[in-house]
């Protein structure tokens, strides 16, 4: 939706600065204004500092049979717009209510713009390895904050869709956890479900249910490559099955096909993680047997980071489940003016309260998206942005120093 620059299209007030406390409940709201802080006349991709901020959402007056948000129906408060790169902005908002106060941090991305930046995949190099998310994001990044929940007492991979602009896809379920955020090769932005299309061309009666995923359904394969790690253990993604079938493909041929659990990902090869009758299957697959794993998402799909699922759809709120405040991180989207927008809040401490679902809904809607999904939250919420030349951590993560984590989504240069 589009979204109007007025006085009376939303409430809040300039009290937060980059790290500042949350605001008393007795501070006044006056009409927003957008400015972009002091500091130098050029931005870290070493353009004009002049570019007008108003492409940082700003609240809608109504939406169709729905009233006007005031002070007294979403009294949320905005600091300084600070300008990462051209059309990208890092803004601090709040709000205090009979709860206590919460503060979250947002990055807006014009993508309809002149910008030249593209949101993308963040990843060690292994789906399977977590590290803090600075280690995480490319060198030309300018934004990331924290992507998919993750198997944190186990494997440690995401349990949804992992899609690099240069990697291509490096894991999905069939099933289970699809939905993900994405933007296509043509530069579409998408919020929603994606569809694992995942085959070994020689056995085609074999379902093949998860690709370097924590989860292999009952009766299916699973298929673990290079990208997953150096070794897969069967057992915590077949749940402890007792009727699983390991099988090493090496140069496009079966090279080992025993029970063992656990096996090394050979370089280029595979390993295939049979469960159920799939096992039985993949017990008649000899020594030499040609196997050629082929993994696909339509759509032509660049990146992807997957989520637990929506928030918003349609301009409507979709999920009020979870109502423990909680911290918590969020990829939305405004259709009409091509708007990314991630947004964090901080919780579980004196200065932030953290926020339920249908609170993180109802910001998202407050800065005008049509979707929004939910990212993995808690300790794992964390947004960096490059100010003075460097990442540096923008919001206080609730475990008092950043939590590592297998994915993300960053915002950066080619």
């Amino acid at each position: 939706m589009s979204l109007r620059r007025s006085a009376a299209a939303g409430v809040g007030s300039l009290l937060l600065l980059l790290g500042a406390a949350a605001p008393s409940p007795a501070a006044t709201d006056v009409p927003i204004t957008w400015t972009v802080t002091a500091g130098p006349s050029t931005t870290d991709d070493g353009s004009s500092d002049t570019e007008d901020p108003s492409v940082v959402p700003v609240p809608p007056t109504a939406r169709p049979g729905e009233r006007a948000r005031t002070a007294a129906t979403h009294p949320l408060r905005t600091g300084d717009t600070v300008r990462l790169a051209t059309g990208v902005y890092l803004k601090t908002f709040s709000e205090v209510d009979e709860r206590g106060g919460y503060v979250g941090k947002l990055v807006a991305i014009d993508l309809g713009g002149s910008t030249k930046v593209r949101p993308d995949h963040a990843w060690s190099g292994q789906v399977a390895t977590r590290a803090t998310l600075d280690r995480l994001v490319g060198p030309n990044a300018v934004a990331a904050i924290n992507g998919d929940f993750f198997d944190i007492d186990t494997t440690g991979a995401p349990r949804g869709f992992g899609i690099s602009r240069s990697a291509g896809v490096l894991n999905g379920r069939e099933s289970g956890w699809n939905y993900a955020v994405w933007m296509t090769r043509g530069g579409s932005v998408g919020l929603g479900q994606l569809d694992l299309q995942a085959r070994l061309v020689e056995f085609p009666g074999l379902a093949v249910s998860a690709w370097n995923s924590g989860a292999v359904a009952a009766d299916s394969v699973g298929v673990y490559s290079s990208a997953w790690g150096t070794s897969i253990d069967a057992r915590p993604v077949t749940a402890g099955a007792s009727d699983v079938r390991t099988v090493v493909v090496r140069d496009g041929r079966v090279v080992l096909n025993s029970s063992a659990p656990v096996r090394t990902v050979p370089r280029g090869g595979y390993v295939l993680v049979a469960r159920g009758t799939a096992a039985t299957q993949a017990a008649q697959m000899p020594y030499g047997t040609l196997v050629t794993p082929r993994v696909a998402v339509p759509g032509n799909v660049a990146f992807a980071v997957g989520a637990s699922g929506p928030l918003v759809r349609d301009g409507q709120v979709a999920n009020r489940s979870d109502t423990t405040l909680a911290p918590r991180t969020v990829v939305a989207y405004d259709h009409d003016t091509h708007r990314l927008l991630l947004f964090v809040v901080d919780g579980r401490s004196e200065r932030s309260r953290g926020i339920t679902h249908l609170e993180a809904a109802e910001i998202a809607l407050w800065l005008g998206a049509d979707e929004a999904l939910n990212l993995d939250g808690g300790g794992s919420s964390t947004m960096l942005a490059r100010v003075g030349g460097r990442m540096v951590t923008v919001n206080q993560p609730s475990d008092g120093s950043k939590r590592p984590v297998p994915n993300g989504i960053q915002v950066g240069y080619p």
